[in-house]
């Protein structure tokens, strides 16, 4: 009956119904701490050099795909 009652005055009621599971479950939420290094194999990294890589990833798929001569009457909205 309580949770119930969470869910039906709940705005988000996704969150809701996850935050009820995680605490009923046991589980505890995630730590919110970013990294300050992601192992590569057997080097480190450092996030900005991780955003720098995935980055240059999109934007080298863009190039490829030659997206810049795309009419913006035939973009999908």
């Amino acid at each position: 009956m309580y949770h119930n009652q969470l869910l039906i005055r709940a705005d988000k009621k996704m969150k809701t119904t996850w935050t009820i599971v995680k605490r009923e479950t046991g589980k505890k939420c995630v730590s919110k701490h970013l990294p300050t290094l992601f192992k590569n194999e057997n080097s480190l990294i450092h996030p900005n050099q991780a955003a720098d890589g995935f980055n240059n990833y999109f934007l080298s798929l863009i190039e490829r795909l030659n997206l810049t001569n795309v009419q913006t009457d035939s973009a999908i909205l």
